[in-house]
């Protein structure tokens, strides 16, 4: 037998209990009996209470819940109020256990989430095929994936295309077609062809292990709210104890009162004043909140975040990736005194070990005009086959060197080859040639003189006018755009999707710099986000008051140094996060207002001799159950 059933077990024998007692005690029937069936009733309800009030009052724990509920409900015995005793006991046990089964939901809905990992994998050794652990599984080996199985380690297809089911990462249902070269995070189904891929990295440092390693420790950062609970409840509750004393003992001796019904009034404000309400439904409401984040597909790292979340008035954000899709294709190159072919060769060795999505696109067009160009030198068509000279030579590349925010230097055939922006090439004393088109522009220099350029694109995300908008809708007075581009390129996108300040040529320092001139402006009044995806953009995600990264093609130190991880890099997800956060703060601080407001209200009337016990069994466990409905229903936002 569970637990859970054992528990409903105790509870339904002792709800027949106590109702025989009451219907034995309105009807006029044995006393002894219905003293008994009440007795009966109150220790199988709270025998657990008790052990626990006794256990803690050994070590100290003179004010904790269950010592006033053992006190209270003793108490309503000892001046023979026998049903009420009972009660107390019975709708105290009743409303813990909601709280808990409200508690177990808010958390399934991020462990469902975070259920990301594979049991085992289909390793290639040896030309066979083994199933082994994820954490057996070296960086650079080989594996299977079948459809219906989950992708179990971040891998770049090598064979074979599929649809995936990215809904375990980012909230979206819709399947994304895969194919050879693209990378997969771990945690994703594959849902329709077998592919083969490579690992990227070891299991526990792949997406889903950061992911549940983040969700998990997200509840042990309290809020303000929170914080500020705990230290309430260990001042009020000794403080309504000392009162409760007064009411029950003092004032009866003092003023000669009736020594039994101010008992019972004593007992009833203790059991009025019992914190669990709030105790419980703060820290549930942040819990929920983080799970509402989750389900679409934004991670908070921790409910501290949200008190910053809800009070953002400046967001900021890095261009590449976070408002582009970071896909970029080149649209032009042009060869400076060497040949086109050498332009593309040494631009494919310096970019070769970058694995910047600039780099990637630059290796890729190399490698398509390449093969073109000597396969149509043959008459052949470059779509039937490829040509069998590689377009460099990677033992000839040394001293390699990538620097953030600027691009790649080695060392090609005995000569320095420095691929990046015109900052770089200023560094080893060569002058970038002059391009007034728009775009993000990649430079090539080769033993000390400017070789050619490459001009690409990058299309805006779908969604980055929409979220600009609406994030001035919710409270954010100023939006900024921080990128290491060029001045036209940025400020022609900031201008097209409603930016209103555009900082550009930036280094990573400069970046940085400039959120700390945000801030002091900003002052106290507010929070400053910065959104961003490169492992340039960590320092300043760390600085910020709120950094938010891209999950998906986002760097692992952007994800590690963020406080919110944005899972499908919609930019869009920032508007939904920042929603609830402000609704998980309005609904925490109205379930503080909505307890204590039903607490004095009733505890007033106690005093005044109207309200009876089973008014005080409602202020207690009636508004605990009221206010964790509030913070279970109170977080789920529209979108």
């Amino acid at each position: 037998m569970t637990d859970k059933q054992k528990f409903y077990l105790r509870f339904g024998a002792s709800a027949v209990l106590l109702l025989t007692g009451l219907v034995l005690e309105q009807t006029g029937g044995n006393e002894a009996i219905t003293i008994c069936l009440f007795v009966a009733a109150y220790l199988l309800a709270g025998f657990d209470i008790i052990y626990w009030a006794v256990k803690g009052l050994f070590k100290g724990e003179f004010f904790s819940e269950t010592v006033l509920m053992t006190i209270s409900s003793a108490g309503a015995f000892a001046i023979g109020m026998y049903g009420e005793g009972a009660a107390v006991m019975l709708f105290y046990q009743l409303g813990e256990h909601l709280s808990e089964i409200a508690a177990d939901r808010a958390r399934d809905s991020v462990t469902k989430l975070c259920d990301l990992r594979a049991d085992s994998v289909a390793v290639i050794r040896g030309g066979e095929t083994l199933r082994v652990k994820p954490d057996e599984v070296a960086v650079g080996e080989e594996f299977t994936v079948k459809p219906g199985e989950r992708v179990p380690i971040d891998c770049v297809i090598l064979s074979g295309d599929t649809s995936l089911d990215l809904s375990a990462l980012t909230g979206e249902s819709e399947p994304v077609f895969a194919e050879v070269g693209d990378n997969i995070s771990s945690g994703t189904i594959n849902l329709s062809g077998v592919i083969t891929a490579k690992s990227l990295r070891l299991a526990g440092d792949s997406a889903a292990a950061r992911i549940l390693s983040l969700v998990q420790h997200a509840a042990e950062r309290k809020s303000k709210a929170e914080s500020f609970i705990t230290r309430f409840a260990r001042v009020y509750t000794p403080v309504v104890v000392s009162i409760g004393v007064i009411i029950g003992v003092v004032l009866p001796l003092l003023f000669h009162f009736d020594i039994k019904e101010w008992i019972y009034r004593g007992l009833m404000f203790l059991v009025i004043s019992c914190p669990c309400a709030l105790v419980v439904s703060v820290p549930l409401t942040f819990f929920a909140g983080i799970g509402a984040a989750s389900r679409h597909g934004i991670l908070v790292k921790g409910a501290n975040r949200f008190d910053k979340m809800a009070n953002i008035t400046v967001a900021a954000f890095d261009k590449t990736g976070t408002l582009t899709k970071g896909t970029f294709t080149v649209n032009e190159s042009a060869a400076l005194g060497v040949e086109r072919d050498t332009l593309l060769q040494l631009a494919a060795a310096a970019e070769s070990v970058s694995s910047h999505p600039i780099a990637r696109a630059v290796v890729k067009y190399a490698d398509m005009n390449l093969n073109s160009v000597c396969l149509n030198q043959r008459g052949e068509s470059p779509t039937l086959l490829r040509s069998p000279r590689p377009m460099f030579d990677k033992k000839e590349l040394t001293n390699i060197k990538e620097t953030a925010g600027k691009g790649v230097d080695c060392v090609y055939k005995g000569k320095v080859l420095v691929a990046g922006n015109a900052a770089l090439l200023a560094d080893f004393g060569v002058i970038a040639p002059q391009v007034e088109a728009h775009g993000t522009v990649l430079f090539v220099a080769y033993d000390g003189k400017a070789a050619g350029y490459f001009l690409l694109g990058d299309e805006v995300k779908a969604n980055a006018a929409k979220t600009i908008r609406e994030l001035k809708s919710l409270g954010v007075k100023k939006t900024v755009m921080l990128s290491g581009d060029r001045n036209g390129k940025a400020e022609s996108l900031g201008r097209d999707i409603g930016i209103d300040e555009v900082f550009a040529e930036l280094s990573p320092s400069d970046k940085y710099d400039k959120l700390q001139l945000l801030e002091k402006a900003t002052g106290d009044k507010g929070a400053v986000l910065y959104v961003g995806d490169g492992l340039n953009d960590t320092p300043v995600l760390a600085r910020a008051d709120v950094g938010a990264a891209m999950g998906g093609l986002g760097s692992d130190g952007a994800v590690e140094a963020a406080d919110i991880v944005i899972m499908d890099d919609d930019p869009y997800r920032l508007v939904i996060g920042i929603k609830i956060a402000k609704r998980t703060r309005f609904v925490a601080g109205l379930n503080i207002a909505l307890a204590l407001t039903v607490k004095f209200a009733v505890q007033i009337l106690a005093l005044l001799g109207i309200a009876t016990m089973w008014a005080a069994v409602f202020a207690d466990v009636g508004v605990l159950l009221l206010t964790v409905g509030v913070s279970v229903v109170g977080t789920r936002v529209k979108v």
